[in-house]
């Protein structure tokens, strides 16, 4: 019963620490159980992790561990006098300097690491934006094609080019590792004219993205919530 009682008392003592360290290994920890299941090749349990990780990021969640260490350190660094008044002075001042320099510390390091330490998740979201700019840079291709022919969309994306799409890289989606085809998008446009009923007339390629995700399209130029691979 001491024992854990003293363990718990260090637990307590250093809680700042604890929770730093659980910050910096949380991105990597992450990073490492991707690789594994990926190893595996298990698509379905790698896309829902992804979405998992995804939504750890996407909430700020190693930034509030961040924080909540540093004011945790902040305040450990008062209440050490309080707790510590048997120990003697220069102990206290020391535990208490080395609690109130720790946010400055830790600020000083987290700007030393990588901007991506969320490797696969911060970029990816900036992949999302620039994907979805893509889809609708391609719309307008189509909106043009279809005013000049009756209100009727192109059998294939091919047409557009070269005299209503100029620039080849909006057929690219910028998550997609391995491109294949003429465009790594999809096209649901055949056959159908603008005046007709909306429908989903672009969207990624299951593999584009990572996690359960596509960037998708409306005949409106709406966007539409990701969909989940089945």
């Amino acid at each position: 019963m001491k024992k854990l009682r003293s363990l718990g008392v260090v637990f307590l003592h250093f809680l700042p620490f604890w929770i730093f360290g659980l910050a910096l290994l949380l991105p990597f920890v992450c990073v490492g159980i991707e690789f594994c299941i990926s190893c595996f090749g298990n698509k379905k349990l790698l896309c829902d992790f992804q979405d998992f990780t995804a939504g750890i990021a996407g909430n700020g969640v190693f930034v509030a561990l961040l924080l909540t260490s540093w004011l945790l350190s902040l305040i450990w660094s008062f209440l050490i006098h309080w707790f510590w008044k048997k120990e003697e002075r220069e102990p206290r001042w020391v535990m208490s300097a080395v609690f109130f320099f720790f946010p400055l510390i830790s600020s000083l390091l987290i700007s030393c690491l990588p901007g991506t330490i969320w490797p696969n998740l911060s970029v990816e979201k900036r992949r999302r934006v620039a994907c979805h700019i893509n889809l609708r840079n391609i719309y307008s291709a189509l909106y043009m094609y279809a005013a000049n022919n009756d209100g009727h969309y192109p059998d294939r994306l091919e047409a557009l080019s070269p005299d209503y799409l100029t620039d080849d890289k909006v057929l690219r989606c910028p998550a997609c590792r391995e491109h294949s085809g003429f465009s790594d998008y999809n096209y649901f446009g055949k056959g159908k004219k603008e005046t007709g009923p909306v429908f989903i007339i672009l969207e990624d390629k299951v593999d584009n993205h990572r996690g359960n995700f596509k960037n998708r399209l409306d005949s409106e130029c709406r966007g539409i919530p990701g969909k989940k691979y089945e």
